[in-house]
């Protein structure tokens, strides 16, 4: 769903400061960037996250063989597939991730512990299967992709339900509509070019609610420039540079913000 970096930044860049580390003899203690996206037990393996160690906090994660532990060895595969893997291996990252997400599915209903924004893992759970597919799409066959566009929706769709204050999910149905917008897929689907800025609207008025913060604005500048709301999308890209980094994933983001700046103002350009 989302348009595909091929490298924003290399890996190492990434270690440089978006985790607190505090030195202990001749080691580096990698500290949880405040608030936590997953219960304290998790702690470690979301700081590995943060740090942009994605490999490594998707193996150590799904031995946990738990639905947290699922769900991030989830987020962590999507990431090492949009940031840091070869294009080569990037559908297979995607499809782990959701493989992944699917184990959490199975779990979450019997899991009670909840993170600080307090989502349950059930709605986290259907949260990282949408993202994973509407990321896995762009590299599947044209079959393939016509069964996977309603099990994106349904995924998010079903986050909201269970979470209806989580802001992740909103942004990932408004990023369903202007993709399918953009693709004019919207008789088969049912798209609507008018969602876009109700979801995002919806997201922005919870945005307190998510630790991705960055990465809601820029997915949110991306939506809008699929659908022509160049104004909206020179907002919501400005602003997610403006907000300052804190995990590898927003360090990210601001590289992605910065190319799709450049993308809305080629399209400026083109229309004048």
């Amino acid at each position: 769903m989302l348009v595909s970096l091929r490298k924003a930044v290399h890996g190492a860049v990434i270690g440089l400061v978006l985790v607190s580390q505090v030195g202990v003899g001749n080691q580096s203690e990698l500290r949880v960037v405040s608030p936590p996206d997953f219960p304290s037990d998790l702690a470690d393996l979301e700081a590995l996250h943060g740090a942009g160690r994605y490999r490594e906090a998707y193996e150590k994660a799904l031995q946990r063989k738990d639905a947290w532990g699922y769900i991030l060895a989830s987020y962590s595969a999507t990431n090492y597939a949009r940031y840091q893997a070869q294009e080569a291996e990037r559908q297979d990252w995607f499809r782990r991730a959701a493989d992944a997400a699917r184990e959490a599915i199975k779990l979450a209903p019997q899991e009670k512990r909840r993170a600080s924004f307090e989502v349950s893992a059930e709605a986290k759970a259907y949260f990282a299967l949408g993202q994973a597919l509407g990321r896995y799409v762009q590299y599947a066959g044209l079959f393939t992709q016509a069964l996977l566009v309603n099990q994106i929706r349904s995924a998010f769709s079903k986050s909201i339900e269970l979470a209806p204050h989580f802001p992740d999910p909103y942004i990932g149905m408004a990023l369903w509509h202007a993709e399918g917008v953009s693709r004019n897929i919207c008789l088969i689907f049912g798209c609507r070019r008018d969602q876009v800025r109700v979801f995002l609207d919806k997201a922005e008025s919870l945005r307190s609610n998510s630790k991705r913060v960055i990465l809601g604005y820029v997915d949110g500048g991306y939506a809008n420039l699929l659908i022509g709301d160049f104004q909206e999308s020179d907002r919501g890209l400005k602003t997610a540079l403006a907000t300052p980094a804190n995990t590898a994933e927003d360090q990210y983001e601001h590289e992605r913000a910065r190319k799709l700046l450049q993308e809305l103002d080629r399209k400026r350009g083109a229309g004048k």
